[in-house]
């Protein structure tokens, strides 16, 4: 799998606040490859489940960082 990079070295990893801010949701987009395998790698970085949707990934909880350092 292979995740895209901005021109400034960012990944493309957002935190979202929902439900009147008592749910907080880290997102992964734009990867390409094998996304089982990613999200299983996800999962063991993170501890928590994720979520697989079309085109993005979402974990439960602040994970930007643990995943940026991953990656």
């Amino acid at each position: 799998f292979r995740v895209a990079r901005s021109r400034m070295g960012n990944f493309p990893i957002y935190t979202d606040v929902r439900n009147g801010g008592t749910k907080v949701v880290t997102i992964l987009r734009k990867y390409s490859g094998d996304a089982h395998s990613l999200a299983r790698a996800l999962q063991a970085v993170t501890g928590k489940e994720v979520t697989q949707y079309h085109g993005r990934m979402e974990v439960r909880g602040r994970h930007a960082s643990a995943m940026a350092e991953w990656l």
